[in-house]
């Protein structure tokens, strides 16, 4: 957006990052439905981006995996009744992406 008559470009206002709330939900993983894909991110992530993290970390068949430049892991039961939820967590220089329970 630009001024009038000044030439100064404004950022657009940006959503600041709650602890509670994801910036993005990315809707359903098809590969382990009915879990929901969650967008936590300091920086952008498309859905398309998260989708391919998520489905690589599934590749990898393994509980830990690094995929590019996100760190993945899987929680067993126990973790994932604590954490409320969460299956899966992938942590980058970018922000959060999880995969939870609806």
């Amino acid at each position: 957006m630009m001024l009038a008559n000044t030439g100064i470009a404004t950022a657009s206002p940006t959503k600041s990052l709650s602890p509670e709330e994801p910036i993005g939900n990315c809707g359903v993983f098809p590969r382990n439905a009915p879990l929901q894909i969650e967008n936590w991110n300091v920086g952008t992530v498309s859905c398309a981006e998260a989708m391919h993290v998520m489905n690589s970390f599934f590749d990898a068949a393994e509980k830990y995996a690094t995929v590019d430049d996100w760190k993945c892991g899987i929680f067993g039961a126990a973790e994932n009744e604590a954490k409320a939820g969460i299956a899966v967590q992938c942590k980058g220089p970018r922000g959060v992406l999880r995969l939870v329970s609806p």
